[in-house]
């Protein structure tokens, strides 16, 4: 990831208001569906297919991808980090949240 760019701290439900974007979207691993392609759980319980551009090792459960967001709802991965295994995914989500403190008055 370049440290030098900052890019927004998603979960699924706000990946269609950065279609084309880079984004970076935690998650806990659900499954590798092949050497290419990883279901993650993200904060707020949404399920996101990750299009991998590396391997990840099998042992990963939590992860951070940065990568960009696509119409179809996926994310094409540029970079991801490894995150310990006692993540929060409810906490995540608040945080995630305060991003954006008045989203709601700009949802359909």
């Amino acid at each position: 990831m370049d440290e030098s760019k900052s890019y927004f701290r998603v979960n699924a439900a706000m990946l269609s208001q950065f279609v084309g974007k880079t984004v970076v979207l935690p998650g806990r691993v659900e499954s590798m569906n092949s050497p290419h392609q990883a279901i993650l759980i993200t904060a707020d319980q949404g399920r996101v297919t990750v299009h991998l551009n590396q391997a990840i090792p099998p042992e990963t459960a939590f992860m951070e991808v940065v990568g960009e967001a696509e119409a179809d709802g996926t994310v094409r991965m540029q970079s991801y980090r490894s995150w310990p295994n006692t993540v929060d995914l409810d906490v995540l989500n608040d945080l995630i949240q305060l991003q954006f403190p008045h989203a709601q008055l700009f949802s359909s």
